[in-house]
Parts: structure tokens; sequence; C-alpha cells
């Protein structure tokens, strides 16, 4: 497993699949091989035809079970062997004048199925609802009964033994700590001959986002300057976790209700990272409708 980072493959396609390439080598790699089945996304149009060639072309799959629907615009093409060689990805097949020679890109049995579920079936919670609860679950796996996930020892591990990164940053490594603090990250084994820069504190930092194996994810309960320690809380069994070294923070934030569901008490009047805002005019984030331009953009248009 490797740590991504973002929620969608379009914040960086071309990691993504240089990390989709990364967990098929480590398949690759296995003495035992076993089926490989891999479910791909349902996006059918602009990026996602390019990352459908790009895993087909990588992956030379020997079956491609090819689901539709009743609605054609969900539908993605006929992924034909003469479609997928004539097709351009991302980063494999990119030559649009020149086709992939059948010897070097084999044919697939292609099985098109007429999918039974009801295209227009909808549920209350929205992808995003479903990542939160995921992660809740994956995070709260091993609790006690009657235990919050705050209550758990947190391992503690000094600057000089990890190094970190930061999807989101521009590059700036001022502010690293406070973007780490309280947050989710990938609990990664690395490298760190290949680290790019390190601080005077001990903490070592790569520049770009790093493709190596992930154990897992935690959270950064709390970070002491003075005794320069990380405190990290994850499911993970001590055992695994003897070769983490690298701390990726990604796109993937802990849901609201863990910050403002808390014991208060004498010592913890109020929450960290918690503000609270006046319910006025302009407060509150506005509704995205992907499917209706907002009049200031056919403004400017015109």
């Amino acid at each position: 497993m490797c740590f991504y980072g973002e929620t969608t493959p379009s914040r960086n396609l071309s990691r993504y699949i240089r990390s989709v390439e990364y967990i098929l080598k480590c398949y690759r790699d296995q003495q035992i091989k076993k089926p490989l089945i891999v479910n791909t996304l349902g996006w059918n149009e602009g990026l996602g035809v390019h990352i459908i060639v790009d895993l087909i072309h990588m992956i030379q799959p020997s079956i491609i079970i090819q689901l539709r629907c009743e609605y054609n615009y969900n539908n993605f093409p006929i992924l034909t062997h003469e479609y997928l060689s004539h097709t351009p990805g991302w980063l494999y097949n990119t030559d649009r004048s020149l086709t992939i020679k059948s010897n070097q890109f084999q044919e697939q049995n292609l099985l098109v199925i007429d999918s039974d579920v009801p295209t227009k079936h909808k549920t209350e919670f929205k992808a995003a609802h479903m990542r939160e609860l995921s992660l809740l679950a994956y995070l709260n796996q091993n609790l006690k009964i009657g235990w919050k996930l705050f209550h758990v020892e947190p391992y503690a591990i000094d600057f000089n033994q990890v190094a970190v990164h930061d999807c989101q940053s521009c590059g700036s490594y001022s502010q690293i700590l406070y973007a780490l603090n309280a947050s989710v990250v990938g609990l990664c084994e690395a490298d760190l001959t290949k680290v790019d820069k390190r601080l005077e504190n001990g903490l070592r930092l790569f520049k770009e986002t790093p493709i190596f194996n992930c154990v897992g994810l935690g959270i950064v309960r709390a970070i002491d300057i003075k005794k320069k320690c990380l405190y990290i809380i994850c499911p993970i069994p001590q055992e695994k976790l003897l070769n983490v070294n690298l701390l990726v923070k990604g796109a993937i934030h802990l849901p609201d209700t863990m910050y403002l569901e808390y014991e208060k008490s004498e010592e913890t009047l109020e929450m960290p990272y918690i503000g609270y805002l006046p319910k006025s005019l302009g407060s509150k984030a506005l509704v995205v409708r992907n499917k209706m331009p907002r009049k200031q953009y056919l403004n400017n248009k015109s």
C-alpha cells in the first residue's frame, strides 16, 4: 500500500498513476502469484478516459469486464483492443499519431455486461461522508468499550528519527509543524537518504510527495517543541511501526465532530484549532452546483 494523499486523481494525476505503478510492482515482486482483480473508477469522461487507458496498458489484464447501465452518458466507450490502442492515456500511449503494435499490447477478452442496478438509486451519504465514516471505522477499530480515540496512549517519535511532508504545501517549511498537528498522516517506510532538506530541529523534509510503502494511517495527537517529539495515535500494532520513518499529510481531514465533541474540564476550557463564527450573511459556504455556472462567470465571459 502507498499513500496518495488526495481524495481524487485529478489533484495530481501523474502521481496517482505512479502510485498504481508502485503497487503493481509490489504485486509482481511477490513469490506466490495470486489472481489480481482491479476495480477501476467510474469516471468516464475527460481525465477518466486517460486513467482507464493508462491502467489497462500498465496492468495488461487478461480479462476486462465492462459494466454498462441504461444511460449512455454514464458508460465508457466499448473498451476494445482497437479503441485502447488508438486512444491516448496520460503517461501511457501518449502519442496520438502512433498505434501500439499488437506484439507490445496484448489483446484482452472483453465481457460487456448490462447492469441490473437502478442508475437513479440515491443515498443520503455523499462521498465526503463515506470517507469520514471509513476513516472513523479504521481509527476506532481497536478501541475498548466506552473509550474515545484520544484516550489511547500515543506513540512518541523524536524529530531526528522521522521525515515529514505535506502534500498541500507550496514549498514553505516554516509552518510544517502547525500543518501536521491534529491532522491525519500516512505512516510510511522511506529511504531517508533521498530527503531534500533538514531543519535545525532535526526534522527531515521531502519537497515532492514521495511514493513509498505505507503501513496505515494515524493522527498527530500533539507536538512537543521542547522535547522535539511528535505523538501519534494509530490502530497499528507496535511491531509493524518499527520501520516507519516518514509522516505524510494529505487532503484527508478528521471529521468536525472529533474536534467539537470532547469532555470539558478546568484544564481544557476551549479546544485548540476551534473557532465559532456568528450566524450572519456570508458566514456559510456557498452551495456547489456543478452544472450551473455562477452569474459572475457568465458576466465575465460576455
